[in-house]
C-alpha cells in the first residue's frame, strides 16, 4: 500500500469542513498574536538583544 501525503481523502461534510477552517484560522491568528505579544514585552523589559533574535 503506497502512503502519500497528497492523496488523503476528505471524509469531512461541507459543514464539517467550515468548521475546521475556522478553527485553524483562529488557531493561526492566535499563534501570531501571541508571538507578538511576546516580542512586546521582552522589548519593554528590556530584553530587545534577546528578542531581535527570536
Amino acid at each position: 500500500m503506497k502512503f502519500s501525503l497528497y492523496s488523503k481523502k476528505n471524509r469531512l461534510d461541507e459543514m464539517q469542513e467550515q468548521t475546521m477552517r475556522k478553527i485553524e484560522s483562529h488557531g493561526f491568528w492566535l499563534l501570531w498574536g501571541s508571538l507578538l505579544a511576546a516580542w512586546i514585552v521582552q522589548t519593554v523589559f528590556g530584553a530587545a538583544d534577546k528578542a531581535a533574535g527570536e
